[in-house]
């Protein structure tokens, strides 16, 4: 049985890592990632590994003035991935790369329900529920982010400390905070869970017990090392938050802009919808021991709700990344307390819940319900590449080729982030103008269009040298007769007349 189960485990992470780096790499090839934020992470690692300044972009040079992502958000494991990343400098390495982090996660969490929950068919109910779940694809599906790295150390971190193994709980923690600096959340979380679960959480004798503990170092092993991941979680958020990233970016950049607006009264019943949702795709597990959800989820779940950014409280994206593990984790310990008292109907009926909800607000699914509608749930699903989409791949190709400068919209920089002279076309500038660049390439059916406006006096600096189904090539008058932009129109018009793209 033991071995049936573990086979069927990898199984379900084989499985999700080849279906949704399909889905994934799909979303890249018909422009639906973006500039935000797949291009950021692509251009930034790549300068990197090229020689240039440490994670550098042109995107927030341009929109926040910061010339490096540490000083935006502070996640340095992505530098874990520049070596990679020079040798296959590729979109489909990063997106892949966060789908099987993503899928190996649930192996953590397995080996984690198994020790608390001795059962192997209940474990492998909890992995099907993980990885089936609506905010696990929103999370994935959503181009690339330094987030879901913190999935598979969030599970090892309440693992190791399940097991008595301490050190390697700190250890594990540690690799948590390196992903952003909100990621102390979950740690101090896992820290108060650890500390309390067993005490009266509103009875001042159990703070003043272990104040008491803490002044004669009466501490079992388990307190002290909630205690210490408790405190280093504080205080890297803290210095992430109000040293390090002020000191790196030059200027005060904080998330604090998404809380300016609260209460942002519009959006509180679409929050109260996405926090429903989020917990009927766990069977609302989550309800039947509050005291353990509530330890265990309420940081992050102040810092979604409190926010004005309505990205935070929408299925499909990767705002989540501590909620879900983090209530998984309450679900597995709930289900625990639970076993004498019919277990099995409530927790069969609870998991076909989840599934039925996940099925049903999935970004990955063409399915459409007012719940979606709602949510505002985008559309990640796997589409068919159109004859639209391989024009303009092969138009990418030939601008790559060159050394000119491009600017261009949201969803067509991804496919030129690998270079340091790509710049976006965007509804605000921090202070500095728009870059007069070689080459304006443009696509009037993508989505971010929309903001072409943005350049239409900048245009006047231009000629257009191609234009074909919507897809526009201009380049800057005085290189227009260079020898290389000779070279790029000729390239184009053989495209047109070889028919390439269609």
């Amino acid at each position: 049985m033991r071995v049936k189960t573990t086979y069927s485990v990898w199984g379900l992470i084989l499985s999700y890592s080849v279906l949704l780096s399909i889905i994934a790499v799909n979303r890249h090839y018909t422009f639906r990632t973006n500039a935000y934020d797949l291009g950021i992470f692509m251009q930034a690692i790549w300068s990197t590994a090229n020689g240039f300044r440490v994670l550098y972009n042109t995107i927030e040079e341009y929109q926040v003035c910061v010339t490096t992502h540490l000083g935006v958000h502070f996640s340095p494991i992505l530098l874990v991935l520049v070596p990679i990343y020079k040798v296959f400098p590729h979109a489909e390495t990063l997106l892949i790369i966060q789908t099987f982090v993503i899928a190996l996660s649930a192996y953590p969490l397995f080996l984690l329900s198994k020790k608390v929950l001795h059962s192997e068919r209940l474990s492998l109910a909890i992995v099907v529920l993980y990885l089936m779940n609506s905010l696990l694809h929103g999370i994935n599906g959503y181009d690339f982010h330094a987030t879901p790295f913190a999935l598979p150390f969030i599970f090892m971190t309440a693992l190791y400390f399940e097991r008595g193994e301490y050190r390697k709980a700190l250890v594990s923690s540690f690799f948590v905070l390196l992903v952003k600096e909100d990621a102390g959340l979950s740690i101090l979380s896992l820290s108060m869970f650890y500390l309390l679960r067993n005490s009266k959480l509103f009875s001042l004798q159990t703070y003043k017990s272990l104040f008491e503990k803490i002044l004669t170092n009466k501490l079992h092993p388990s307190e002290k090392t909630a205690l210490i991941m408790g405190v280093l979680a504080t205080s890297w958020v803290l210095i992430s938050w109000r040293v390090i990233i002020p000191h790196i970016a030059g200027v005060h950049i904080t998330s604090a802009v998404y809380y300016a607006r609260f209460p942002c009264v519009e959006y509180i019943p679409m929050k109260i919808l996405y926090f429903i949702v989020a917990n009927l795709t766990l069977g609302l597990l989550t309800f039947l021991r509050p005291k353990y959800t509530f330890l265990l989820t309420f940081a992050p779940w102040l810092e979604i709700l409190l926010s004005c950014e309505k990205n935070l409280f929408r299925i499909g994206f990767q705002y989540p990344y501590m909620i879900l593990p983090l209530s998984l984790i309450s679900v597995i310990y709930t289900i625990r307390e639970l076993q004498s008292n019919n277990l099995k109907k409530v927790f069969a009926v609870s998991v076909l819940v989840g599934i039925l909800f996940s099925i049903l607000t999935t970004p990955i699914l063409p399915l459409d319900n007012e719940i979606k509608k709602d949510l505002l749930v985008p559309p990640h699903y796997y589409q068919p590449i159109t004859h639209h989409d391989r024009l303009l791949l092969d138009i990418i190709k030939v601008v790559d080729s060159t050394n000119f400068s491009v600017l261009t919209q949201n969803d067509i920089f991804p496919h030129l982030a690998n270079r340091i002279s790509t710049y976006v076309i965007w509804s605000s500038y921090c202070g500095n103008t728009l870059p007069k660049t070689d080459i304006i390439l443009l696509d009037n059916t993508l989505l971010y269009s929309v903001y072409n406006y943005r350049i239409k006096d900048h245009l006047r600096a231009y000629t257009k040298v191609y234009e074909n189904d919507g897809i526009e090539v201009w380049i800057r008058n005085d290189v227009l007769e260079t020898s290389q932009a000779t070279e790029l129109v000729r390239k184009l018009q053989s495209l047109e007349r070889n028919g390439k793209g269609f």
